[in-house]
């Protein structure tokens, strides 16, 4: 995972958070492109889903890290526009909102 310096307090007040137990219930990631705002995504997401986190971060070594680390996370989500597109379309959220309805797979 690519860190990018610039986004170093975020990622610890991110961590704290984590730590507390005191997460928002939703985080917006805005800016030019490149700027680590995906990697950063996907730090959170691996912060989150970890079945012993440590710190704040992922430990990377339980069955939940090794599911991220090979993209077979089932409680994962990823949104993107289609290629091509600058804009998510409709029927994909809908369908993600229908899945995030049911309990955790792990």
């Amino acid at each position: 995972m690519v860190n990018y310096p610039w986004t170093e307090s975020t990622q610890e007040r991110l961590r704290q958070q984590l730590e507390q137990n005191r997460i928002p219930h939703a985080l917006l990631l805005a800016g030019a492109p490149g700027l680590g705002k995906e990697a950063l995504a996907q730090q959170l997401a691996a912060a989150l889903l970890c079945l012993r986190p440590e710190q704040g971060r992922a430990c990377g070594g339980c069955r939940s890290c090794d599911l991220l680390l090979g993209g077979a996370h089932p409680d994962r989500f990823w949104l993107s526009p289609e290629e091509g597109k600058t804009q998510l379309q409709v029927d994909p959220v809908r369908e993600l909102l229908g899945r995030l309805v049911l309990t955790t797979t792990i």
